[in-house]
């Protein structure tokens, strides 16, 4: 319920992949991923002939490079620190976001009995739920981040970002989209003064400046060439329609 504005962006990393899991036949309380696991898009959706530059090892080690980079300069150019995120809320809080406020949109959810159970043993006798409760898990952060604000007493100019991972059964599978949404998110705190449209554009051009220069890293350190253009371009609604009006929304 604080006055001030909210600046926030999430640059989303590659979309986490949908598999299922079986368990080993020797080690009953590990998980394996499954060689061949169920299709979770059409499979004319991926790039024909495709074949990766790394190896599986390689894509791990390119990954968490990546990872420490963008969050190393996420703090030092956004004026940003990392806080840890939350898997699921209360289903009550309102903090968690409904996307359209769909059916097929709804949050996951799930129980907590928080009722104690001896490892092995079966209870036939039905407890009381005293502090039970209704959860949800993550859709988005948007709301949440707000909260963190105000909790942690962020100045002007300063906030917060996590790594989020949220369930969006909604989603339909493609290249770009999953059910499982891995990102960066972030938050800062401003006032009136810097809610304008150059301090959103210098902001946006850090964050490019912080792609970039990961890009950069990658195609020195594992060969892979970059493709991204050296600035961003920005438009607005108004252009694209003048540009093509008779475009649908998605178009």
């Amino acid at each position: 319920h604080h006055t001030d504005t909210m600046a926030s962006t999430t640059p989303e990393r590659s979309p986490t992949s949908l598999s299922i899991t079986k368990s080993s036949a020797h080690h009953t309380d590990t998980m394996a991923p499954v060689d061949a696991p169920k299709l979770y898009m059409e499979p004319d959706l991926l790039p024909a002939n495709y074949k990766p530059t790394l190896d599986k090892q390689k894509t791990l080690e390119a990954m968490w490079s990546i990872s420490t980079l963008v969050e190393a300069r996420l703090h030092a150019d956004l004026g940003v620190v990392k806080c840890p995120a939350p898997l699921a809320f209360e289903a009550t809080s309102r903090i968690n976001d409904d996307l359209d406020g769909s059916e097929a949109m709804r949050a996951v959810g799930f129980h907590v009995t928080n009722i104690p159970r001896d490892r092995g043993v079966t209870k036939t006798e039905t407890e009381a739920e005293e502090y039970g409760l209704d959860c949800e898990v993550v859709q988005s952060l948007a709301n949440w981040k707000r909260v963190m604000l105000t909790h942690f007493g962020f100045d002007v100019g300063r906030g917060l970002f996590c790594e989020s991972t949220s369930i969006r059964k909604g989603y339909k599978g493609d290249v770009t989209h999953s059910n499982i949404a891995s990102q960066w998110d972030w938050e800062v705190r401003i006032d009136a003064a810097m809610r304008t449209e150059t301090y959103l554009r210098a902001t946006v051009d850090k964050i490019w400046r912080i792609i970039k220069d990961a890009e950069h890293m990658v195609h020195t350190k594992y060969g892979i060439a970059p493709s991204l253009p050296d600035t961003i371009r920005f438009t607005d609604p108004e252009e694209l329609h003048a540009k093509w009006p008779n475009a649908s929304i998605h178009e």
